[in-house]
């Protein structure tokens, strides 16, 4: 019940942790880190490590090697949501232009 309670805490505090990494994504030097397909590669790495991999008497590591997992993958779905909301605003961007474009040659006829 104990190790659940820490469990949920740890991925709590990771989660909030992706959140403020992708934040400052920007002020990071090396392109390897804004990759965000080189965050989810890692994740199902460190998840494969930590359950097919890490036996179960080091129980320690596989939970440091899940933790990992979990905070890689969502450090990679924020980027992807960032991303998807970006292509949204391009699309309708776009968008409003062929809109716009239609409701001139209407009203111009």
């Amino acid at each position: 019940m104990m190790y659940g309670i820490l469990f949920f805490l740890a991925t709590v505090t990771m989660i909030i942790g992706a959140k403020k990494i992708v934040s400052n994504m920007a002020n990071f030097k090396h392109k390897y880190v804004k990759n965000r397909w080189l965050w989810g590669i890692a994740s199902m790495l460190f998840l494969a490590l930590g359950i097919l991999v890490v036996p179960e008497k080091v129980a320690p590591i596989r939970t440091v090697l899940i933790a990992f997992a979990i905070f890689d993958a969502m450090v990679f779905f924020e980027m992807s949501r960032i991303a998807i909301e970006q292509a949204m605003a391009v699309h309708d961007t776009i968008n409003e232009k062929k809109l716009v474009a239609i409701r001139e040659a209407k009203n111009g006829k």
